[in-house]
């Protein structure tokens, strides 16, 4: 009996036992009951002290990476200036993306972990500790903005959309592609230009417009993609060979990405 109820599982358990209390016709069918209650606690106690730990070490994760970040900047910047030291400026460049590519990595391991155990709600806090305040789940911005440029809601597009938002890993309000169009009462997110927007709405029409109006930076060839839902690989060539982020990630932005989205859209949908 404690088994039974056991399975069934913590939400389940005022219910469960209620019944069979009532109808119970001696103290060892009690006792039998008290001890499955006690199980469950004791589960759910162990269960909210692994999520605690994990969310703990998620949070300091996140705080490296800022670092990362505003690291990385420093060396954008030390690139412009120390012409004599320019090797070295770069090669420290490529040891903090090397370790923010890391620490990507473990982030996403980390959540892996609980994915299955872990509720939407829950998923939306672990979201929010990843992208900041402003957002929504990758997965339903990617179709929010599929609609937004009149693009099939296909598996092969939210796949792509998906994997560029991880690729990008910006905590901008509203912006998860890192849009840098200045729009009515926006600010500026970093010192490269990056916006935070006011509103879910307002990001999505910043980045449509910002494609939309970028032929001749090879945007046209990522409408292109996504309108005829191609394979995702393909439209993130299209976004790599183009002036978004030319260079980035050792020259594998994006495309670095859709392997691991593709093998586990779920899980990254949700983030």
């Amino acid at each position: 009996m404690a088994r039974a109820l056991f399975m069934q599982g913590a939400g389940n358990t005022q219910e469960a036992l209620l019944g069979p209390l009532l109808a119970s016709s001696s103290m060892g069918d009690l006792g039998d009951l008290l001890t499955a209650g006690q199980i469950v606690a004791q589960s759910n106690v162990d269960l909210a002290t692994h999520v605690s730990n994990v969310k703990a070490e998620l949070a300091f994760k996140t705080a490296d990476l800022n670092e990362l970040r505003s690291q990385q900047v420093q060396l954008m910047a030390q690139l412009t200036t120390e012409r004599a030291s320019k090797a070295q400026a770069i090669a420290r460049q490529q040891a903090v993306l090397g370790d923010l590519e890391r620490t990507k990595t473990e982030i996403v391991g980390l959540i892996a972990k609980l994915h299955k155990q872990l509720r939407a709600e829950a998923l939306a806090v672990v979201g929010t500790a990843f992208q900041g305040p402003g957002h929504v789940a990758y997965g339903a911005w990617a179709g929010l903005f599929l609609r937004a440029v009149s693009a099939p809601e296909c598996r092969s597009n939210l796949i792509t959309l998906v994997a560029w938002q991880y690729s990008e890993f910006t905590q901008a309000g509203w912006n998860p592609l890192a849009d840098t169009l200045a729009m009515l009462g926006s600010t500026e997110f970093n010192s490269v230009g990056v916006q935070n927007y006011v509103s879910l709405d307002q990001g999505l029409q910043a980045t449509r417009y910002t494609l939309v109006n970028g032929a001749g930076l090879g945007y046209g060839a990522i409408l292109s993609e996504l309108g005829a839902c191609a394979d995702p690989m393909s439209t993130a060539r299209a976004i790599n060979a183009s002036m978004w982020c030319r260079g980035c990630a050792g020259g594998a932005y994006v495309v670095n990405d859709i392997p691991k989205v593709e093998a586990n859209y779920d899980l990254y949908a949700q983030l």
